[in-house]
């Protein structure tokens, strides 16, 4: 297996800083989100086998960062710390079709959301060290 140069590689991370509505070109890239006061990212149309990264490159002092589906089809599984332990609850949206994913004020840096389309639906797992740093939104 060849290997990708590094030129190439570097494309694949972006960093946003303002609003932005991914494409399906967009897929396989990872986006540092890089702005103190947030900003909303859109999903483009179901397609089978799109997959997006999400990783906070900034922490948000006010306002949140959001991820948002064209329609209510997302499903999947947050890993986050217990508010009452320092165990590890896993926040889950997977019994209810949900809309947006929100990265509030209570994430930290490093904190992750990864999304996979099936063509039908959104798949989405993550990890965020608040207990209240990433939640899931019907509307």
């Amino acid at each position: 297996m060849s290997r990708v140069s590094a030129g190439l590689e570097k494309d694949m991370v972006v960093t946003l800083t303002a609003a932005r509505t991914l494409t399906a070109e967009d897929s396989s890239k990872t986006f540092l989100l890089s702005a103190a006061a947030g900003f909303a990212v859109t999903l483009p149309a179901l397609e089978n086998g799109l997959t997006f990264k999400f990783i906070v490159g900034t922490k948000i002092v006010s306002n949140q960062y959001t991820v948002v589906a064209p329609t209510t089809n997302m499903y999947g599984t947050i890993a986050a710390p217990s508010a009452s332990a320092s165990v590890t609850a896993m926040i889950s949206a997977s019994a209810t079709a949900q809309k947006k994913i929100t990265i509030g004020t209570n994430a930290v840096l490093g904190d992750v959301v990864e999304v996979f389309s099936t063509g039908s639906k959104w798949l989405l797992t993550g990890v965020t060290a608040a207990n209240t740093g990433v939640v899931f939104a019907t509307t």
